[in-house]
């Protein structure tokens, strides 16, 4: 599988580690996800892409893998009668995982759950972007132990936790990882600055391709353009552990928010996605069609078919 987070951060040593023993794992070649963060200055967001395969031990398990959500903080405090009624904050951030897919999503569903009901102690501040990534790690602690036999196998788990919330004032992005040495397995939290340059983060399996290639694209044409990087990877097979569709998620200093993604357009047939799955054939909600604010280079292409169907 792979994923792509591309933002221009640039990996800093800030974070705090958990250590946990288990039994020595067994050794097999790790499929992760690839995952790079981009911070584009000119829009004041974080913008995070994937693709949406999921591998395991036998192979491909499918295409259609989503390797982004969204997350609600909501803070409460008590009224009168003591009750958590008043809503002191509500914020979405955005979270991505790469890695072992079980862990991944007991750890992000809880995380949610979580987020979703916090009691603020009178006379106390709401959580920033860094504390929400240290319950991450704690959550992520448990289900290593209760998922334990998966790292028989060399399995991990990464999350990107990025976003806004008041108390940071500015955006924020955590790598909340796992990495394995003897039989001790090391969570870790890591903050990732922002940084001026045009540059990527990343983890997982095709990290050291993708950001090799980047740098040659850079070399070759003088610009960044990591978004079309991946989607040659993927429309080229040119790894076993990248396909599907790209998918994106974005934040900035209003909300975090799940794109759907324009691929290609021919004519009057335009190839749009979201989370790993092609658009058309999620079908109507109702009144409603999954997906908001298209995005990819072919997005401009999209529009024009619109106001031609709206005329």
């Amino acid at each position: 599988m792979a994923i792509a987070v591309f933002k221009r951060l640039q990996a800093g040593l800030h974070g705090s580690d958990v250590v946990l023993m288990l039994r020595p794992k067994r050794e097999r070649k790790r499929t992760l996800t690839l995952i790079a963060i981009w911070y584009r200055r000119n829009w004041k967001d974080l913008y995070a892409i994937a693709d949406s395969q999921l591998t395991g031990r036998g192979g491909k398990l499918t295409e259609r893998a989503p390797k982004f959500t969204i997350a609600n903080v909501v803070c409460f405090t008590s009224d009168k009668r003591g009750r958590y009624s008043k809503v002191v904050l509500n914020r979405t951030i955005a979270i991505g995982y790469a890695g072992s897919a079980s862990v991944a999503f007991a750890t992000i569903a809880t995380l949610q759950a979580y987020l979703s009901s916090l009691a603020l102690r009178p006379g106390g501040s709401t959580p920033g972007l860094g504390e929400v990534a240290a319950l991450a790690q704690r959550i992520l602690e448990e289900n290593f132990r209760d998922f334990g036999a998966l790292w028989e196998y060399g399995a991990a788990c990464d999350l990107i936790i990025f976003g806004f919330l008041p108390s940071d004032r500015g955006l924020k992005a955590f790598h909340v990882g796992s990495s394995v040495a003897e039989n001790a397995i090391l969570v870790n939290v890591t903050e990732l600055p922002l940084v001026e340059q045009e540059s990527c983060t990343a983890f997982g399996s095709g990290s050291e391709y993708y950001m090799s290639e980047l740098k040659n694209d850079m070399e070759a044409t003088g610009n960044f353009h990591p978004f079309n990087l991946l989607r040659r990877i993927i429309d080229g097979s040119e790894r076993p552990d990248i396909g599907g569709h790209i998918q994106v998620a974005i934040a900035n200093k209003s909300s975090a928010f799940l794109p759907h993604v324009v691929t290609a357009v021919h004519g009057y047939d335009a190839q749009v996605s979201f989370l790993g799955r092609d658009v058309s054939a999620v079908g109507p909600i109702g009144d409603c069609l999954v997906g908001v604010d298209a995005v990819g280079p072919d997005a401009a292409a999209l529009e024009k078919i619109r106001e031609g169907e709206n005329r």
